[in-house]
């Protein structure tokens, strides 16, 4: 209904000639084709299945999804939390908007064939999907995106705006603020450095919408795993999967380089493992022992730090603030390299 709202726009009476569009024309045609077809059909479903709190900040979004058995809601089925990107627009109604998107992604298949009342406390942002639209481009976008992955998946979606204490309360609003302080990323000047170095990667396994790594020669964000589903990441839970397929970047949390290091062993993955130089933790013989080639990441530095921060977050060190480990730790890059077999 774009079209057909912006060609209403300088519209003031309804003895007034409107100066139609192509693509107004085609709306207008299609409601003329189908509007007998949708006269007194309930839009708004009458028994709902699941019940979806969403919320959206600066820093990031959230999904909590309950199950309603008997007209009653259960306690929470799943939840769902992700970062922005760090160039995604902060204004607070494409946050509740594409938070709504993100959690109704990372449900998945678990929505098909579902009747989901959507509760969220942005009047804005209710009145958007209640209208099936904005003037706004942006906004539009993301709104027909809800609605054709509904239309697809067979899900019907209801809105219900509720007050701010309901979001909070539904834990919604606590998750989309939620701060890892280990959550980083190497330097981008770093990054294409090693990238260039070791002939590229194709996806990066540890990560989040606000610190994946980019694609090198096209620009665009890499495929990434994420530790909760956020809607966008290409898996979860990285330790679980098969590495063996593909060219891995890693830059796992320092209490984790051991459990990876094994992992790529057993799978024989070829990764570029990104460490703390950390002689006396029990996996750096490892390391030296599986690595083609170690590179200390200092010598690479383009800008002042070696790390990044995360949308929203700051400058967090990987170590945490109770490492063990003096924030001076020395980093490198393992290159570990096996022939397909």
């Amino acid at each position: 209904m774009r079209d057909l709202q912006l060609s209403e726009a300088g519209w003031l009476d309804f003895d007034d000639s409107v100066l139609l569009t192509q693509g107004a024309l085609r709306e207008c045609g299609f409601w003329y084709r189908n509007v007998r077809l949708w006269n007194g059909f309930v839009l708004k479903p009458r028994t709902v299945s699941r019940v979806l709190y969403t919320d959206g900040s600066g820093y990031g979004y959230a999904g909590v999804l309950h199950r309603v058995h008997n007209r009653h809601m259960e306690p929470a089925l799943e939840w769902s939390s992700g970062v922005w990107e760090q160039h995604a627009p902060t204004a607070s109604v494409f946050t509740e908007l594409q938070g709504l998107w993100r959690s109704l992604a990372a449900a998945g298949g678990s929505l098909v064939g579902q009747t989901v009342l959507h509760r969220t406390d942005s009047i804005s942002t209710y009145w958007v999907l209640r209208n099936g639209g904005s003037r706004s481009h942006m906004l539009n976008t993301i709104a027909r995106r809800v609605a054709v992955y509904c239309a697809a998946y067979n899900i019907h979606l209801a809105m219900e705006y509720v007050g701010a204490g309901v979001i909070i309360k539904s834990g919604a609003d606590a998750l989309s603020r939620a701060s890892d302080e280990t959550e980083c990323m190497l330097d981008g000047g770093v990054c294409e450095r090693l990238w260039r170095l070791f002939d590229g990667w194709e996806v990066d396994r540890f990560a989040s919408g606000g610190s994946a790594q980019l694609h090198v020669g096209l620009g665009t964000r890499l495929p990434y795993w994420s530790l909760y589903a956020d809607g966008s990441a290409a898996g979860i839970d990285a330790l679980s999967a098969d590495w063996s397929a593909m060219r891995n970047y890693a830059f796992p949390p320092v209490k984790l380089v051991g459990q990876v290091l094994e992992l790529v062993i057993e799978q024989r993955a070829t990764t570029v493992l990104i460490a703390p130089r950390w002689e006396a933790q029990w996996w750096w013989p490892l390391l030296l022992q599986a690595a083609t080639m170690i590179v200390d990441l200092q010598p690479l530095l383009t800008e002042q730090d070696l790390f990044c921060p995360v949308r929203g977050n700051g400058l967090k060190h990987p170590l945490g603030k109770q490492a063990a480990a003096p924030l001076a730790t020395k980093w490198v890059a393992a290159y570990i390299r096996f022939e397909p077999t």
